[in-house]
């Protein structure tokens, strides 16, 4: 395994990582109906909230830590695009078409333009007009 896999697969699992913590973050945050942050298992334990993030707290802190994961989850994907381009070798992204030709062509050998008849060395046979076997 080359340090270059084993980099995209450690950057994968903090993808998945970061993944899951934003999507439970963002499920706390008070929404219009309250969010987790106001639900039932808050209201049954009213000073816990308060005590983790301070007085008004909890919701900037939510913010903060949504915006810090959601930077994270662009950046990890960005590097995981571009580390994948570069392990297998196709690099579409950023390579901007160096030493690849955009279209292999024989010398000589020119499309006929539109509108005209092919050369009759490419016409279909013609039909004799009997059709019985």
């Amino acid at each position: 395994m080359t340090f270059l896999s084993l980099l995209i697969t450690l950057l994968a699992i903090v993808y998945v990582g970061v993944c899951l913590v934003l999507i439970l973050v963002v499920l706390m945050q008070e929404g219009k109906s309250g969010g987790l942050a106001g639900s039932e298992t808050a209201a049954q334990a009213p000073g816990a909230l308060t005590d983790t993030f301070g007085a008004g707290g909890a919701q900037k802190t939510l913010f903060n830590t949504t915006a810090w994961l959601a930077g994270a989850f662009f950046i990890i994907a960005v590097a995981l695009t571009l580390l994948g381009n570069k392990l297998s070798n196709e690099g579409a992204a950023l390579d901007l078409g160096a030493g690849t030709p955009a279209a292999a062509t024989t010398p000589g050998a020119t499309a006929p333009a539109a509108g005209t008849a092919a050369p009759a060395g490419d016409a279909a046979p013609a039909s004799t007009g009997n059709t019985s076997n």
